[in-house]
C-alpha cells in the first residue's frame, strides 16, 4: 500500500500501548484518540468510515495489521476508538523496533503515517520482559540516560519555521568514534531504504544546501567531509555518490565541483577516480559529458596541472593496458566541427627554460606481433582554402645542442619494407608542390646539409644513396636533379661531388648523367 495526499488532514495522539495488567494477559487492543480537520485546518463534524493499518515502515509498504471502523462520530474534529476491538492486534506485530500507524478515509491517506510510541509505564515492562537486563542487574540500567521524544506536527518530522529544525552535535576526547548524526536503514521488502535523505526546496535568493559536509582535523587521522561508498554484488546500479544539477538561466552550475589545494609534499587530488571490472560490461574511473547549446565555453573535461615545486605535474595523464582482444586507448580525442573558428582534436604545447627535455608531443610504439605499429599517425583531408598540414614540424635553436625539425629512424630485422621517412605528394592545379623540401641555412663553421643520404648494402640488389625522378607535362622547368653551389671564400665549393670505388669487375660511376631530348632548346 502507498500513501498519497488527501483533502482531510489528521493530527494523531497515541494514548496507550499495551496497558499494563497485573497477573493477566496483555490485551490485544490500543486506545486511540485523533483529531480530524479539513484542508484549511478547520475541525469537522461528521460521521466517517476509517481504515487503520499498523506498518513496519513510514510508507506502509509492509502492513502488519489492518482494521475498518465504520460510522465513526467526529465532533469538533475529535474522535475516539479502540484499535483491535474488531480484529485483535497480534502480539508479533510489535516484534520490530519501530512501528507506524496509517489511516485511510475513503481509500485516501489522511496525513503522514504516525510513528507509534510507548506509554510511560511500558518502559518498566521493557526491563521486566527482557532477559538481557536481568543479566546486568547492578549499575547498568542507564539511570543517567535522558530520553527525548520529538512529536511536533508529525512523529517522524522535525519542523521549524525559522532557524535550525534539527542539529546534531557530538563532542569527544577519547579514541571512540563520535557521530554528529548517524542514520541507518534496512529494508528487506519492496520500496526505498535511506540511511539519510536530505532535500532542499527553496525560492528567492541566498545559498541552499541539500547536504553540506565539512571536516576539520589537525591530527594524523583521516578526516572526511563526506565519504560515499557503493558496493554491489548483484545486478543493478551502485553509486558511491550521485550528483545532478538541472539548470536554466545564467550563472555557473556544477553537478560536482572538487578542488584540491595543497602546500605540502603530499599528493593532492581535486578528483580521483578508479575503476576495476572483472565481469562483462562498462567500467569507468570517470565519465564526463557536456551537451551544450548557445554561446559560452563548454567542457566535457578540463584538466590543468600547475606546479612550482620539484614534483611532477600532469594536466592529464592517461594509461591503457590491455591483455585481451579489443581496443585499448590511453586517450582518445575527436573534434567534429563546422562553421568558422579554430578547431583542435588535440593541441599540445611545451615550453621550457631549463636543461631538462621539453616535448610538445612524444610518441613511441613497440610491436613484437603481426599488425600495424604507429609511433604517431597523422592524416589531413581538407577542402576549401587555407594551409593544411598532416604534420608540421619546426625546430629553432641557438645553442650548441642538436636541433631536429623532424628526426626519423627505422630498424628492421625481418622481411618487408623499412622507411626512416616516407613522403608523397599528389597534386593538380597551380602552385608549388613538394614531395619533400629540405632547407639548411648556417652561418657557422660546422657542416651544413640540405640533404644527407647514405645507403649501405651487404647483399645482392640495387643500392641508392638517393634517387630523384621528375616526370612533367606542359610548360615550365623540370629537373630530375638540380644542384648549385655559390661561394665567395677560399674554401672548396661543390655543386655536385661524386666518388666511386670499385675493386671488382663492372662499371663504376662517380656520377652518371644522361639527357635524351628532341625538338629545340638546350639539353
Amino acid at each position: 500500500m502507498k500513501c498519497s495526499n488527501a483533502y482531510w488532514i489528521v493530527v494523531l495522539m497515541l494514548v496507550a500501548v499495551w496497558p499494563s495488567l497485573s497477573f493477566g494477559a496483555i490485551p490485544q487492543s490500543i486506545s486511540y484518540q485523533g483529531r480530524l480537520t479539513d484542508i484549511a485546518g478547520t475541525p469537522i463534524n461528521d460521521t466517517v468510515d476509517l481504515v487503520f493499518y499498523i506498518c513496519a515502515d513510514s510508507l506502509c509498504s509492509r502492513p502488519l495489521w489492518m482494521e475498518t471502523h465504520t460510522a465513526v462520530v467526529v465532533k469538533d474534529g475529535l474522535f475516539s476508538i479502540r484499535l483491535g476491538s474488531i480484529t485483535p492486534i497480534p502480539v508479533d506485530a510489535f516484534a520490530g523496533s519501530t512501528r507506524w500507524l496509517s489511516i485511510l478515509k475513503d481509500g485516501v491517506a489522511v496525513g503522514s503515517a504516525l510513528r507509534m510510541l510507548s506509554s510511560p509505564y511500558t518502559f518498566k515492562s521493557l526491563y521486566a520482559d527482557t532477559a538481557i537486563y536481568a543479566k546486568y542487574v547492578s549499575g547498568t540500567d542507564c539511570s543517567d540516560c535522558d530520553l527525548v521524544f520529538v512529536n511536533t506536527t508529525g512523529p517522524d518530522s522535525v519542523i521549524s519555521t525559522s532557524g535550525t529544525a534539527l542539529a546534531g552535535k557530538a563532542i569527544g576526547s577519547g579514541s571512540a568514534d563520535v557521530f554528529g548524526l548517524r542514520g541507518y536503514s534496512s529494508n528487506k521488502g519492496i520500496g526505498s531504504a535511506c540511511g539519510g535523505l536530505f532535500t532542499t526546496a527553496d525560492s528567492g535568493s541566498g545559498i541552499h544546501f541539500g547536504v553540506r559536509g565539512e571536516a576539520y582535523g589537525n591530527s594524523s587521522s583521516l578526516v572526511y567531509g563526506i565519504l560515499g561508498y557503493g558496493s554491489n554484488a548483484s545486478t543493478g546500479e551502485a553509486y558511491g555518490g550521485y550528483f545532478v544539477t538541472p539548470t536554466d538561466g545564467t550563472g555557473v552550475h556544477y553537478g560536482l565541483r572538487a578542488d584540491g589545494l595543497g602546500a605540502f609534499s603530499s599528493a593532492v587530488y581535486g578528483i580521483y577516480g578508479w575503476s576495476s571490472n572483472g565481469s562483462g560490461g562498462d567500467a569507468y574511473g570517470g565519465s564526463f559529458y557536456a551537451p551544450s547549446g548557445g554561446t559560452g565555453v563548454h567542457y566535457g573535461l578540463r584538466a590543468e596541472g600547475s606546479s612550482s615545486s620539484g614534483s611532477t605535474a600532469y594536466g592529464t595523464f592517461g594509461s591503457a593496458a590491455n591483455t585481451s582482444t579489443g581496443a585499448a586507448i590511453g586517450g582518445w580525442f575527436e573534434t567534429s566541427t563546422s562553421g568558422t573558428g579554430v578547431h583542435y582534436g588535440v593541441r599540445s604545447e611545451s615550453y621550457g627554460s631549463s636543461a631538462a627535455a621539453s616535448y610538445g608531443v612524444t610518441g613511441w610504439a613497440s610491436n613484437t606481433s603481426t599488425g600495424n605499429v604507429c609511433g604517431g599517425y597523422f592524416s589531413t583531408n581538407t577542402g576549401g582554402t587555407g594551409i593544411h598540414y598532416g604534420v608540421n614540424a619546426y625546430s629553432s635553436g641557438s645553442s650548441g645542442s642538436s636541433t631536429y625539425g623532424t628526426y626519423g629512424s627505422a630498424t628492421n630485422f625481418s622481411t618487408g619494407t623499412v622507411y626512416g621517412g616516407y613522403f608523397e605528394n599528389s597534386s593538380s592545379g597551380t602552385g608549388t608542390h613538394y614531395g619533400a623540401k629540405l632547407v639548411s641555412n648556417a652561418s657557422s663553421s660546422n657542416n651544413t646539409y640540405g640533404l644527407y643520404s647514405q645507403a649501405g648494402n651487404g647483399s645482392t640488389g640495387t643500392v641508392y644513396g638517393a634517387m630523384l625522378y621528375a616526370s612533367g607535362l606542359g610548360s615550365g622547368t623540370h629537373y630530375g636533379l638540380w644542384s648549385e653551389s655559390d661561394a665567395s671564400s677560399s674554401n672548396n665549393s661543390y655543386g655536385v661531388r661524386g666518388v666511386a670505388n670499385n675493386n671488382l669487375a663492372g662499371n663504376t660511376y662517380g656520377g652518371y648523367f644522361s639527357t635524351k631530348a628532341a625538338g629545340t632548346g638546350i639539353h
